[in-house]
């Protein structure tokens, strides 16, 4: 359920199949913000999802005009539908210092149900109930203070109340149409809520301040709450023969974030697009925007390639050396590892090929954008993440299993071995399409 592989581009399930819902694929709008005075007659807030979105406001009461529809908002969320299965969230955030409200929206995802007619009308008619679907926390004004100050800033808990309200939404949306549909001998559901709070808050539980931890570990478990709360409701409902929870990694305080195509820049390999990203169609070399440790040659094998196989073999030399040779003010490379294209252990002198994986310390977020200035480090943007696991066990994957008859266990291991678990479970109702 609103897995991003769970149906085809065309929207067909996949064999054996008999329900999936996607809402990730389809975002129609990203999350807004505006902030208006104590009075304002009528603010314009468009965007692709709501073109003739309006915000009004006289002191206390601040309106939403939209689709010949007024709606009061409040510091609470609420759902605003557009048609069958696209909507969105909007909340008032007031400035107690300046008088001003922050009126914050969420995305906008189109979603796709499909199975039988029956199954689907049902499953329509729960998330009307609901609301809107929610991809994510919206972490991203949780950062830069829409939601007020966070508890890193030295704030009182009231912007991790305000996250924590977007990911009990985000449960709620992802879960609240399917969780009593019980004609499947597998169900498999994505959450991302403890992943979108460990990436802000993990790092906090470093903190040499006893109070700021405390805070901290009280955010998490309320996360982690959320999840358990939507799994018993599930298993009160479905009264499955066994429940399998997983992750597929951990997390580990982040201290810089690092701009490979910065360095890539001042070697003189990547050149800038209008977007502030590297220009695949004119750049020698760059970090791929994934975020993966990918850095690329340009060659002509790839689409809009340009450099001959010698060519690339030096561009990518010079790439892995430039990013290797950006050290931070402790003067540490932000690379522990370099493999090549066949994952072999490599020297920066000696890549080869078109194509190297870098690995990068634990501590350090390594990110695609090509901003103007030509500073490779920054502050971190986030507080923790997972972007490669140099052996930190906080970077682990673990996953707990139970069903009648075998006691709950939670396991730190490999966690490609949850497929040959769950396929003993059913006896070998589902075939096991690879070991991940």
């Amino acid at each position: 359920m609103h897995a991003p592989w769970t149906l085809t581009a065309d929207g067909v399930l996949p064999p054996g199949a008999v329900l999936a819902a996607d809402g990730l694929n389809d975002r129609v709008a990203r999350e807004g913000a505006l902030e208006i005075p104590e009075v304002c007659s009528e603010t314009p807030f468009p965007d692709a999802a709501s073109p003739g979105a309006v915000i009004r406001r006289n002191r206390d009461v601040v309106e939403l005009v939209e689709r010949s529809e007024t709606i009061r908002l409040g510091q609470f969320w609420t759902p605003v539908w557009r048609e069958q299965g696209l909507g969105r969230w909007y909340r008032a955030i007031p400035d107690p210092d300046t008088g001003a409200v922050t009126i914050v929206r969420s995305g906008a995802w189109r979603t796709r149900i499909v199975g039988a007619s029956d199954a689907v009308r049902d499953a329509r008619r729960r998330e009307r109930t609901v609301g809107p679907f929610l991809g994510e926390s919206m972490g991203s004004f949780y950062r830069n203070g829409t939601f007020g100050r966070r508890l890193a800033d030295g704030g009182d808990g009231a912007a991790e109340d305000v996250l924590l309200e977007v990911a009990e939404i985000v449960v709620r949306t992802m879960t609240g149409p399917f969780v009593d549909y019980l004609d499947a001998d597998l169900g498999l559901w994505y959450l991302p809520v403890v992943d979108d709070i460990s990436h802000e808050v993990v790092g906090l539980l470093d903190s040499d301040d006893p109070a700021t931890v405390e805070a901290a570990w009280a955010v998490m478990a309320r996360a982690y709450e959320l999840v358990d709360s939507c799994l018993g409701e599930t298993i009160a409902a479905q009264r499955p023969d066994g429940v399998v929870v997983s992750a597929d990694h951990g997390m580990a305080p982040i201290r810089s974030t690092f701009l490979p195509n910065v360095a890539l820049r001042s070697a003189g390999l990547a050149i800038a697009d209008e977007h502030g990203e590297a220009d695949t169609g004119a750049s020698d070399a760059w970090y791929h925007e994934a975020g993966t440790g990918l850095v690329l040659a340009n060659a002509r094998h790839l689409e809009g390639g340009y450099l001959d196989t010698a060519a690339a073999t030096r561009a990518l030399r010079t790439a892995v050396e430039a990013i290797c040779s950006a050290t931070d003010e402790e003067g540490r490379s932000a690379v522990i590892m370099v493999l090549d294209a066949d994952g072999n252990i490599v020297e920066p002198a000696t890549v080869s090929g078109v194509e190297a994986t870098l690995v990068f310390r634990s501590d350090v977020l390594p990110v695609a954008d090509l901003p103007v200035d030509d500073r490779p480090w920054r502050e971190p943007r986030r507080s923790a993440a997972h972007v490669t696991n140099d052996g930190d066990t906080r970077l682990a994957a673990t996953y707990v299993i139970a069903s009648p008859g075998r006691s709950a266990r939670c396991l730190d291991r490999d966690n490609g071995e949850i497929a040959g678990l769950v396929n003993a479970m059913l006896e070998g109702k589902v075939t096991v399409c690879g070991s991940r």
